[in-house]
């Protein structure tokens, strides 16, 4: 096998992860998930009563309401604060719809009218597709929590590079990169639940 990237890795070949639940007291469900150097800590919280006054995001006043949050503290990339309210730069702003996008479809939304779930992202260390961890992050902690589901949901990237494809690309290939396709997937139903 060609064992041509940086890291020693073959083309076809994803980072090294580790995932464990569990891991904040007091949330509904958590993930702590590390991927090669991308390191995230997840917490869901809910689902409790949502707001009178909010509706969800699909506009149905009486439906789920899925609010995502990212922090990466040290992005330095990000931008100003996008002025949503929530204190987040545009990079997290970006990467919490992402979250988002691809995490609502996987939950049972029937028996969660008028009641919202809340996801809180932190990214620890960054090194490329911090969002994919993430989403398995998400779907794990959401599991473990009592958020009914139709299934998980897994996530991965790839680039092409020189006439190469290769799969999780760290932040090095991603910025060397010619092209990046990233792609959320539910096994369960055979469904992308999210592509860039």
């Amino acid at each position: 096998m060609d064992r041509c990237r940086g890291d020693g890795r073959g083309p076809a070949e994803c980072r090294p992860c580790f995932l464990r639940t569990g891991v904040v007291s007091g949330a509904t469900g958590s993930a702590y998930g590390e991927c090669g150097k991308t390191r995230v800590v997840l917490s869901v919280f809910g689902p409790r009563p949502r707001d009178k006054n909010t509706g969800s995001d699909s506009g149905d006043p009486h439906g789920m309401q899925l609010d995502c949050h990212v922090h990466v503290p040290f992005d330095s990339r990000g931008g100003e604060d996008d002025g949503g309210g929530e204190g987040m730069t545009e990079e997290e702003t970006r990467l919490a719809r992402q979250l988002e996008q691809s995490i609502l479809p996987s939950i049972r939304q029937e028996g969660l009218a008028k009641t919202c779930v809340e996801i809180h992202c932190t990214v620890l260390e960054s090194d490329g597709s911090e969002v994919g961890p993430a989403i398995v992050c998400a779907s794990f902690a959401l599991a473990s929590s009592r958020v009914p589901l139709h299934g998980l949901v897994t996530y991965c990237t790839a680039s092409a590079t020189g006439g190469r494809v290769l799969l999780d690309p760290t932040r090095s290939e991603l910025e060397a990169s010619e092209a990046v396709i990233s792609a959320a997937y539910m096994a369960s139903r055979d469904q992308v639940t999210f592509i860039e």
